[in-house]
């Protein structure tokens, strides 16, 4: 990718990266159980940054200023709301693949445990009632299932508009 955009949006995989793969680390372990909120906030923030990655590359497409991504797009952490965005302009640009059901239901997944971005990290939810995420070993499966849908759809995504970048 040759634009500044585009090179900004580079600079996310390395963090795209280690979360996920923190993430999978500690879902790995024979503790997973007992470390599954902070997995699946690794896994959150992993998918906000990849939902951000893409906007980034499709706003450059679409010839937009980082004003448009810095007033719409950066200081958000709703899944939902970022998901929208990416589905839009993906419709947009035309050419760009739309996120399948299965991906779209694992971001939900994700953004109904953590609606307001402080759940996970937090023991109350921004209304004050405290956080409940029944841990089970369906739990553990579930996790990790969505977030592989979700991390094998984007980072084929990214391939492909690299390669229309670079060629």
């Amino acid at each position: 990718m040759n634009s500044s955009l585009a090179r900004l949006a580079d600079t996310w995989t390395p963090l795209i990266v280690q979360y996920k793969t923190a993430g999978d680390l500690l879902l790995s372990s024979d503790k997973a159980e007992a470390v599954v909120l902070p997995a699946t906030f690794l896994y959150r923030q992993c998918i906000e940054l990849l939902l951000k990655r893409h906007i980034l590359i499709f706003l450059e497409i679409l010839q937009l200023p980082f004003a448009e991504f810095a007033q719409n797009y950066q200081k958000k952490h709703s899944l939902n709301t970022l998901f929208r965005g990416f589905q839009q302009l993906a419709e947009q640009l035309g050419n760009c693949k739309q996120a399948p059901e299965h991906v779209a239901l694992a971001i939900t997944y994700f953004q109904n445990l953590d609606p307001d971005s402080v759940s996970l990290r937090y023991p109350l939810r921004s209304d004050g009632s405290v956080l409940q995420v029944t841990l089970t070993q369906e739990t553990l499966h579930t996790v990790r299932s969505h977030i592989k849908q979700i991390a094998a759809f984007f980072n084929e995504q990214y391939a492909v508009l690299k390669a229309q970048f670079n060629s």
